[in-house]
């Protein structure tokens, strides 16, 4: 009897300390969540963006020159797994982008940089329904997609945003150009908030109402714009009747749609 009950105490040990030890080994597998990032390049962007937990950070250790491999029809496309991730530019600069080919996705904030283009360009665009991969229609909601770009520096190229709740503080965008890729910023059924900074459309030409605007917006798009400084061609303007604008404290200003601003 006291045999059989020693082995059966064994037994259960061994049980135990077989489940003990699968438990370690499944913690160890779970390793903890990538809160923070540095890359040296887009292509590294690209992969920390599907790494990096919610509310974490990717931090730009260099300047970066702009592959050419990446153009409109082949964009770079950073897509941003989790909510609240935020991309430091850490005061470095991207350089050269390519129209179009610069593509953000997500619920995101980028910060602290500049992005140059070359010429006539969007160089940032933010949750593009035009991507060549496309996102998902039912998944582009303004509530799903709340984007902050704060402090940033836009030489020769524009910013692009659809179906965000976006807000820009204290950025500086400038644009030369006089297609249809040549507004400063560019609304698609947003809620926007554009504090601070300096909009500046430098084109000789002022062209369609579509062209050469500091603020161009069409979808239905609310966009309240405070304490910005408009330079150039000083245009705010809208297609047809979907754009309700709120201006505070932006100086003069010239539109060709009187009625929706």
């Amino acid at each position: 009897m006291k045999k059989s009950v020693f082995t059966l105490i064994l037994i259960t040990l061994a049980c135990l300390a077989l489940v003990s030890c699968a438990s370690a080994s499944s913690a160890k597998s779970e390793a903890a969540p990538v809160t923070e990032a540095t890359v040296t390049s887009l292509e590294e962007l690209v992969v920390a963006a599907k790494t990096v937990a919610a509310n974490g950070t990717i931090t730009l250790a260099n300047d970066v020159t702009w592959n050419s491999v990446y153009t409109g029809s082949a964009p770079l496309e950073v897509r941003f797994s989790k909510k609240g991730i935020t991309f430091d530019l850490g005061g470095h600069t991207i350089e050269g982008v390519a129209t179009g080919a610069l593509r953000f996705f997500g619920d995101f904030t980028i910060q602290n940089g500049k992005i140059t283009g070359l010429g006539d360009s969007y160089v940032l665009l933010i949750n593009s329904v035009n991507s060549t991969s496309g996102i998902d229609y039912a998944e582009a909601t303004r509530e799903n997609h709340k984007v902050n770009v704060n402090n940033l520096t836009l030489v020769e190229g524009g910013i692009r945003a659809e179906l965000s709740t976006i807000k820009i503080n204290d950025c500086d965008v400038q644009n030369s150009g006089q297609s249809g890729n040549s507004n400063c910023l560019y609304f698609v059924g947003c809620w926007a908030t554009v504090t601070g900074g300096k909009l500046n459309q430098t084109a000789e030409t002022v062209d369609t109402i579509s062209r050469t605007n500091c603020v161009y917006c069409s979808g239905t798009s609310t966009i309240q714009l405070s304490g910005i400084v408009l330079e150039g061609t000083k245009r705010l303007n809208a297609y047809k009747n979907t754009v309700a604008y709120k201006i505070t404290d932006c100086g003069d200003y010239v539109t060709t749609t009187p009625e929706v601003v």
